[in-house]
């Protein structure tokens, strides 16, 4: 904060500051919540259905997710929403049916490929869009959007390739903690200054490498805020859950 006020001109606000927190300024918060309001109603429909028409089911909701969806934009036209959140897991929960099965491992062995295969169009759209189209909002979103195929494929790839690893690095896992955490301070309004002017500035100047080297700068700041977070809020929360449980 400090740094971005001095160093980097932000004019800063309190209640910018406050509302940036705020869930009903941030989609993904406020889809987030609903989407942990439709779980146990998820859950109930999806422990009553065999595989069999658990596929069906997917094939189906992909259908109207990405054709007509991404396609069409009748539906979900974006996939900022719980609804996509929903389909997301319901996904997750399809390919955990099939875990155990050879064709799952062979799959899952390539899923790396798969995602790099992915990258290519992305990378692609990212080059298109930002040096040879004039900037459109509603543009951007629909290629960057939840639902589109080549994102969820990408997911799907790492999802399936990180399955296979059981990772023990205690540094992944301290970094995992702060996830949530990172992304919401990279929401606030002083980061959005950040990455919209400075960075946007530094890209026209030296291009690529300038945005891939912010971007870590950016990770690591809100990494390290998070986690210093983290490591406050629990040993507190920890001491109110067992004075409650003393109380009982």
């Amino acid at each position: 904060m400090c740094f971005c006020v001095l160093v980097l001109g932000y004019l800063f606000s309190w209640s910018e500051l406050f509302f940036s927190y705020f869930f009903t300024h941030n989609w993904f918060v406020a889809a987030f919540i609903m989407f942990l309001l439709l779980i146990p109603l998820v859950e109930c429909f999806l422990c009553d259905i065999d595989n069999k028409t658990l596929t069906y089911f997917v094939i189906l909701l992909t259908i109207f997710n990405v054709v007509f969806g991404f396609g069409y934009g009748a539906v979900n036209s974006n996939g900022y929403n719980a609804a996509n959140f929903a389909y997301i897991y319901i996904v997750a929960r399809w390919f955990k049916s099939y875990s155990d099965t050879s064709v799952y491992k062979r799959f899952a062995s390539n899923g790396l490929l798969l995602w790099l295969i992915c990258c290519v169009p992305l990378v692609v759209e990212f080059i298109i869009l930002t040096n040879y189209i004039p900037w459109q909002e509603n543009l951007s979103q629909k290629y960057f959007g939840y639902n589109n195929p080549f994102i969820i494929l990408s997911t799907i790839g790492l999802f399936m390739y990180f399955s296979r690893i059981r990772l023990q690095n205690c540094w992944i896992n301290e970094v995992a903690k702060g996830c949530f955490g990172i992304f919401l301070l990279h929401t606030i309004t002083i980061f959005i200054y950040y990455r919209v002017n400075i960075i946007g500035e530094w890209y026209h100047q030296f291009g690529y490498v300038a945005i891939a080297l912010s971007s870590v700068a950016l990770f690591a700041a809100c990494a390290v805020v998070a986690l210093v977070v983290e490591h406050i809020k629990n040993p507190y929360m920890q001491r109110c859950f067992f004075e409650k449980i003393k109380l009982k």
